[in-house]
C-alpha cells in the first residue's frame, strides 16, 4: 500500500525536461524541415503583389451562390443575360408572382397566359419598338406586329392530354364531361385570378383579318362561354372594347356549330348560360336559327328551341330559389339540365340557394345532382366556398359536407372554402347584387 502513491512521482521524475529534449541530436526529417530554402523555393512562394490581389478579389456570398451556374446557364451572366433581364424582368416577375399565387395544376401554361396578358396590358410600355431578333428578322420583315402578337396565345391552345388531375375537375370546378373539345384529348386550359382565359385577353385587341376567328376555332366552345370576375364572356369583352370584328367572328363560330349540326357544343353553350347563343348571326347577318334551317339541321333546330325554353325555366327556378319556395323549385325542375346549368353569372342553382341560405332547397338540389358540389362559379368557387361566408354557416355548411363536398378545393385565386369564413366581402357583394336585381 505504501508504494502506490509513489509511482506517479517516479514516472514524473522519469520524463525528460525541455532542455534535455533540445539537446538531443536532430533526425534526418528534422534536418530537411529546417534546411534553408533555395532560390527556386523562394520564387514559387513569393508574396502576392497588389496586381495579383486585384486579379483575385475575395469571393462574396453571391459569387459563392453562383458557382456552377455559369456552366449550366452560360448566357445568364453575359451581355445577352443583361438584355433578357432588362427586356423581360418586370413582365416575368409579375407573371411568376401570379403563378405562385394561383398554384395551378399546369404552371407552364398559366405562365404563358400571364406573359401574354402583360403584352395586352395598356399600362405596360409598347413592345413594338424592341429590336428585331437576329434569327427572326427575315420573318418579322414580312409580318406585322399585330399578327405576331397572337403567337404566344396560340401556345395556350395546344392539344394535350388531361392536365387537370385524376379527379376529373379543372381549376374552375367544371366536371370532366364539361368539355368543348370533342376531337380527342383535352385542350390545355388556363384562367387567371380574375377568371380571364386567353380568349378574353385576345378579344380586347385588334387582329389581322380572320386571325381572331382561327383562335376562336382553336379555343372551342369552352373558352367562348366562360365568364370573368365581372361576369363577361369574350364577346362581352369585345363589345365593351369596341372590337366589333372580334364579336362578329365569335358569332360566326357559334353559327357554324348550328350549320354543322353540332348539337353537343350547342347544348354545352346552353348549360353554361351563354346568353348570346340565340342572338348569334353569321357573316351575312343571318340568325343562328335560320342558319340551321338553311342547312337542314333538324337536331340543331330542336336544340336551339330547347335552349330558349331552358333560359326561360332557368329564370323561373332562380326566382323560386330567391323567394325560398321549395314546392315551386320541385315543380320547375323537370330536367337535370336545370340543376347542372349555369345562369348568366356563372352560378349553379346550388350556388344561389347556398348564398341565400335556403337549406331545404339545398338538400333537394344536392340529392338530385351530387356532382354540383364540386362545380365552381365564374371564379372557381364551389357551393362550400359560399357556405363559409353566410351568416347561418352552422345550418348551411353541414348539408354540403355531409353530402360529400370537399374542403380542400381551391378557387382561381388559390383560396379554399375556409378562407371565406374570415373574408366575406366578395360573397356579401354578390348577395347585394341579387337583391338589387330583384328590386330592379
Amino acid at each position: 500500500m505504501s508504494d502506490f502513491p509513489s509511482r506517479p512521482l517516479e514516472a514524473e521524475k522519469a520524463k525528460p525536461s525541455a532542455d534535455q529534449i533540445a539537446e538531443l541530436p536532430k533526425t534526418p526529417t528534422d534536418q530537411e524541415a529546417d534546411a534553408p530554402k533555395t532560390p527556386t523555393d523562394q520564387e514559387t512562394e513569393h508574396p502576392k503583389t497588389p496586381t495579383d490581389q486585384e486579379a483575385e478579389p475575395p469571393k462574396t456570398p453571391t459569387d459563392l451562390g453562383n458557382e456552377g451556374t455559369s456552366t449550366q446557364y452560360p448566357n445568364v451572366w453575359t451581355d445577352e443575360g443583361e438584355y433578357l433581364a432588362k427586356a423581360l424582368g418586370d413582365a416575368l416577375t409579375k407573371s411568376l408572382a401570379e403563378v405562385n399565387a394561383a398554384r395551378p395544376r399546369d404552371p407552364v401554361s398559366h405562365l404563358a397566359l400571364m406573359l401574354y396578358s402583360q403584352l395586352l396590358d395598356p399600362a405596360v410600355p409598347h413592345r413594338a419598338k424592341r429590336e428585331p431578333s437576329r434569327e427572326n428578322s427575315a420573318y418579322d420583315s414580312g409580318h406585322t406586329t399585330r399578327s405576331n402578337s397572337t403567337i404566344p396565345m396560340q401556345t395556350v391552345f395546344t392539344n394535350e392530354g388531361n392536365n387537370n388531375g385524376s379527379n376529373g375537375n379543372d381549376s374552375s370546378g367544371n366536371s370532366g364531361n364539361e368539355n368543348g373539345n370533342k376531337n380527342g384529348g383535352r385542350k390545355r386550359h388556363v384562367r387567371d385570378r380574375n377568371g380571364r382565359n386567353a380568349l378574353h385577353l385576345a378579344a380586347e385587341k385588334h387582329h389581322a383579318p380572320s386571325v381572331f376567328l382561327q383562335l376562336v376555332q382553336a379555343a372551342g366552345v369552352r373558352l367562348v362561354a366562360e365568364r370573368d370576375a365581372s361576369y363577361r364572356t369574350p364577346k362581352d369583352i369585345a363589345v365593351h372594347n369596341q372590337q366589333q370584328d372580334n364579336a362578329r367572328e365569335i358569332d360566326s363560330f357559334v353559327c357554324s356549330l348550328a350549320a354543322a349540326g353540332n348539337t353537343d357544343d350547342l347544348r354545352y353553350l346552353m348549360l353554361q348560360g351563354y346568353d348570346h347563343l340565340l342572338t348569334a348571326e353569321d357573316e351575312q347577318a343571318v340568325n343562328i336559327v335560320k342558319v340551321a334551317e338553311k342547312n337542314k339541321q333538324k337536331k340543331a333546330i330542336e336544340q336551339l328551341q330547347d335552349a330558349a325554353f331552358h333560359e326561360e325555366r332557368r329564370e323561373w327556378l332562380n326566382r323560386a330559389i330567391i323567394v325560398g319556395s321549395l314546392p315551386h323549385v320541385q315543380y320547375i325542375v323537370d330536367s337535370p339540365d336545370l340543376i347542372i346549368g349555369r345562369d348568366t353569372k356563372g352560378r349553379l342553382p346550388l350556388h344561389l340557394a347556398t348564398l341565400l341560405e335556403r337549406a331545404d332547397i339545398m338538400s333537394y338540389l344536392v340529392s338530385k345532382a351530387p356532382v354540383t358540389l364540386a362545380v365552381g362559379d365564374n371564379l372557381g368557387r364551389t357551393p362550400l366556398h359560399y357556405a363559409m361566408a353566410v351568416k347561418k354557416i352552422e345550418d348551411v355548411a353541414p348539408i354540403l359536407v355531409q353530402a360529400g363536398a370537399k374542403r380542400n378545393i381551391k378557387d382561381l385565386r388559390g383560396k379554399m372554402p375556409s378562407y371565406y369564413y374570415m373574408k366575406r366581402d366578395d360573397m356579401m357583394q354578390m348577395l347585394q347584387e341579387v337583391y338589387d336585381e330583384q328590386e330592379a
